[in-house]
């Protein structure tokens, strides 16, 4: 019997995201006669459902915090409680490292984001080949001193650098480590076919929750200012808690972030549902239009690629990665994060609907082309297999 080489991936284990989306996708496309995998889950989420619901069998549950300084999640003054929580994490991530390398003895360690970093000094230690894959831009932070040394200890003790974007992998550029790899979608689930819309009516969809980063705060303003439209809706994706977090808890943030929202919500016009948190988005994005994410920080989101797959035009703000994504007046709009603009596109929009069908079938042949699952899982096995 063939040798089969043996990967273990190691996810950051919050939240239900693009990385998560990958990772399952990344197991179960993995080439089972070449390739046996173990699983290790920083922590506790609803990840381990979207495990469960995909049958992929999670080995080991750490309970330790990443330290991660990426633009969607880094530790500011106001964390402070946080980062220190984090910066000890360190060394309980690095004990817990070396015991489990040592217990499953991988060829290959596949990192499934940034804030695992700490995962690279035992690998190199133990003379195991390791791949970082960099999933969001790193912070700036205050003085740029956790960026740097982010930087070089994944340039230096990581075999490959695997980046989803030019953009998020800049801070690697001229490494031969380096890779661009962009995320890829599922064309069977993500399947384009037509859905019937009602006559007359405009449905435009969000996938990001309550995100300042991901846009929801500006998006509810805009959608505060349009004019009554009969049909009009606008559905939110994401995580969205359903009571208030609690005045003592540590996301005292979030909790007036909540109220804010449920303000604007309430000063729409305009019809607001608030879907939540759901392993299913592609039912929703069929009955939807338009795909809308006006992020405040750059993010190569994996809703614009999906919303492609279904033929559907995204509206997205002028920030970098995700001019690697939309092509400009071709397959969707790259705004500026200026509310007049916004406006202004979206009524265009609700007067010139035709213009979404010759949009949508450019992205849906782009997209397809250009974030295919088959390719991305060929590149992977390859790489692998030189690592091995």
């Amino acid at each position: 019997m063939n040798h089969k080489s043996k990967i273990l991936f190691v996810h950051h284990g919050v939240g239900v995201g693009g990385a998560l989306v990958s990772l399952c996708q990344m197991i179960s496309n993995l080439d089972k006669n070449l390739f046996d995998y173990n699983l290790v889950v920083m922590q506790s989420s609803d990840s381990l459902k979207m495990f469960d619901e995909r049958g992929i069998k999670v080995d080991e549950i750490l309970e330790v915090e990443p330290f991660s300084h990426t633009v969607i999640w880094w530790y500011s003054i106001i964390r402070i409680h946080r980062f220190i929580k984090a910066f000890f994490g360190i060394f309980l991530t690095l004990f817990f490292a070396f015991k489990i390398l040592k217990k499953y003895k991988p060829d290959v360690v596949h990192l499934n984001s940034s804030p695992l970093w700490p995962w690279l000094f035992a690998t190199k230690f133990l003379g195991i080949k390791s791949i970082c894959h960099v999933r969001e831009s790193l912070n700036d932070g205050y003085f740029g001193v956790r960026k740097f040394l982010i930087t070089q200890i994944i340039n230096k003790y990581s075999d490959k650098i695997l980046a989803i974007s030019r953009h998020d992998g800049r801070f690697w550029q001229g490494s031969e480590k380096l890779e661009i790899l962009y995320n890829a979608v599922d064309e069977v689930k993500f399947s384009n076919q037509d859905e019937p819309l009602i006559e007359d009516s405009m449905s435009f969809i969000y996938v990001g929750g309550v995100s300042v980063e991901k846009g929801i705060i500006f998006l509810l303003k805009i959608w505060s200012k349009l004019p009554f439209k009969e049909g009009l809706v606008l559905r939110i994706l994401g995580y969205w808690p359903k009571t208030r977090p609690s005045a003592l808890s540590f996301v005292l943030s979030q909790s007036r972030l909540l109220k804010k929202c449920e303000a604007l919500i309430s000063q729409s016009a305009n019809r607001v549902e608030v879907v939540g948190q759901v392993f299913n988005p592609e039912l929703y994005m069929k009955k939807s239009d338009v795909l809308l994410f006006p992020c405040t920080t750059g993010h190569f989101a994996r809703p614009v690629i999906e919303a492609g797959f279904l033929s559907k035009t995204s509206f997205v703000s002028s920030l970098s990665p995700l001019e690697e994504i939309v092509d400009d007046n071709k397959t969707g709009f790259l705004l500026p994060l200026d509310e007049k603009a916004w406006l202004k596109k979206i009524k265009f929009i609700l007067l010139n609907k035709g213009l979404l069908d010759a949009m949508g079938k450019n992205a849906f042949l782009t997209y397809q082309e250009k974030f295919n699952l088959e390719k991305q899982t060929n590149i992977l096995k390859k790489i692998y297999l030189s690592m091995s």
